[in-house]
C-alpha cells in the first residue's frame, strides 16, 4: 500500500485511537493518584477535555468517509444508483458550502484567540491550540466531502459501477 493510501485511509483514525488512549491513560492516572496516593492530578481533567473535543472534531471528516452520518435513506434508497448519485452530489455540495462557513468561521475564532494570548487554566496551553480543532476538523471533512462527489461523479459518467472502488465514502 502506497504511503498516500496509506495516509487517506488512515487520516483520521490514527489520531483518534491515540487521543483515545491518552484520555484512558490520563483518566486512569487521575483515579489512582486520587484514591491510591491520596493527590489529585490538575491538569488531567483539562486534557481529557480538550482531547475529547479533538476526537469529536476528527470524527466528522470520519463518519463522511465511512457513509455514517444520520440520515434516513429509505427514500434514497428507492432510486436507481444514478439517481442516489445525483442526490448524493447536491447534498454533499450543501454541505460542502457548510462546513466552508464553518472552516472560515472557526479560523476566525482561533485567530482572535492567539492575538488576545488566552490560556488554558491547568495545563497553561495555549487556547487557539484547542480551538484549532473545529478548523482541522473541518478542513478534512471538506477534503472527504470533495473525495465522496468525485466519486459520486464518476458514478453518473459510468466510470464507477455500484460498488467498485468505493473505497473513500463506504
Amino acid at each position: 500500500m502506497s504511503v498516500l493510501k496509506w495516509i487517506n485511509k488512515y487520516l483520521e483514525e490514527i489520531p483518534m485511537v491515540l487521543l483515545l488512549i491518552a484520555m484512558v491513560l490520563c483518566s486512569g492516572a487521575q483515579v489512582f493518584m486520587r484514591y491510591v496516593v491520596n493527590f489529585s492530578l490538575a491538569w488531567s481533567e483539562e486534557f481529557s477535555r480538550f482531547a475529547f473535543v479533538w476526537t469529536g472534531f476528527f470524527a466528522v471528516g470520519y463518519c463522511y468517509r465511512r457513509s455514517a452520518s444520520l440520515r434516513i435513506d429509505m427514500f434514497l434508497n428507492m432510486l436507481p444508483r444514478k439517481g442516489r448519485a445525483v442526490l448524493e452530489i447536491i447534498v454533499n455540495l450543501i454541505s460542502f458550502a457548510l462546513f466552508a462557513v464553518l472552516l472560515r468561521t472557526s479560523y476566525q475564532i482561533v485567530a482572535s484567540t492567539a492575538a488576545i494570548g488566552q490560556v488554558s487554566p491547568a495545563m497553561q496551553l495555549p487556547m487557539q491550540v484547542v480551538y484549532a480543532a473545529p478548523v482541522v476538523g473541518f478542513a478534512i471533512a471538506l477534503f472527504r466531502l470533495a473525495q465522496c462527489t468525485v466519486s459520486e461523479i464518476k458514478v453518473l459518467m459510468g466510470k464507477n459501477k455500484d460498488g467498485e472502488g468505493e473505497e473513500v465514502c463506504r
